[in-house]
Formats: C-alpha cells, structure tokens, sequence
C-alpha cells in the first residue's frame, strides 16, 4: 500500500498516514451512519406501535386526563410534536453521513469538510432550541386536545450547545489552518 505524506509546515509534527486507510475507515463509517439514518423511521414506528403517540413527548402520567385510546387526528399533531427532536438528530446524521463520504473519496483536509463540520456543529447547537421548543409545545397541544389538563412546562437544557459550539470552533480553526497552508503554497 502507497503511504503518502500530508504537507505541512515546518512548526507542525507531520505524520505520513495512508489515504486508502482514511478511505476505507470513511466507507465503513458512511455506511454506519446510513444503517442509523434508515433504522430511525423503523425505531420511531416500533415506538409509536409499542407506546402510541404519547411515547414520542416527554408527559407525567398524572397528568392525563383521559386514557382513551386517541383517534388519528389527535394523534396527528402529538407526534408531529415527538418529531421534532429525531428529525434534527437525523439532519445531524445526514451532515456525518457527508463529511464521511468526503473521508471516502479521499478528501480529508477541503473546504467542503470544514463547512460540513460547522454544519454538524450548527445541527447540534440547535438540538437544545429543538428540546426546549418541543418541550414549550407539548403541554398546549396536549391541552388543547383535552388529553391532559392545562400545562406550561419548558425543559431546559445545553449539553449539546456547548458541544456544537466547541465542533464550530473547531472547523473554524481548521478553515484558519487551510488558509494558512494555501497562503505557505502559494509563497514557496
């Protein structure tokens, strides 16, 4: 296998890594992300099948008015609101997914990685905006549908925010660090 060397400059440890290594890892990752991609829609009707509707939001059980089973038009909404969050983990996905198949072509250290990796932090900052609207929803969708009494709950949360703005700090050091390197290439 041809080893091949990432230039770097002189204040850089360089290390020669093998890109059909980084190709191969990059394949085996696009498809794990693409079973979880196509193994949501799967998981959320074995929720709905298992739990109903009222498995997809986060409600106190004394809080239930009624314990009827609900009809599709109030079920409509309710998980329509329990959407919220997978989707945005599913968004989430769909940039790894990207970045990987970038990683499979071969195509470590590009433009088109650090935008997808600011993407992937971006998604994950919006995660805890997701949760905490769906949570502001919940209570009104569930009264107004008489499955509960009137409530206002907001949960508040920001475990990914702090992540996603460390992933977008991150590429943008990655972009200063292209820059630099396109700049040394053009010098020499």
């Amino acid at each position: 296998m041809p080893r091949s060397a990432i230039p770097c400059p002189t204040t850089v440890i360089c290390m020669t890594t093998n890109i059909d290594e980084i190709k191969r890892l990059g394949k085996l990752l696009q498809a794990f992300t693409l079973f979880f991609i196509l193994l949501a829609p799967v998981a959320l009707v074995i929720l709905l099948s298992m739990k109903g509707p009222l498995g997809m939001v986060n409600v106190q059980a004394e809080r239930l008015i009624t314990h009827t089973p609900l009809s599709f038009i109030q079920a409509l909404p309710i998980v329509l609101v329990g959407l919220l969050t997978p989707a945005t983990y599913l968004v989430g996905f769909f940039f790894i997914h990207r970045l990987f198949g970038l990683y499979a072509k071969g195509i470590v250290f590009s433009t088109q990685n650090i935008t997808t990796i600011r993407n992937c932090g971006f998604v994950l900052v919006s995660v805890d905006f997701v949760r905490i609207l769906q949570s502001a929803i919940t209570g009104p969708v569930l009264s107004s549908l008489k499955i509960t009494e009137n409530y206002f709950a907001v949960d508040i949360g920001f475990s990914m925010l702090i992540i996603g703005l460390l992933v977008i700090f991150i590429s943008r050091v990655m972009k200063m660090g292209l820059e630099i390197y396109e700049r040394d290439q053009l010098t020499i």
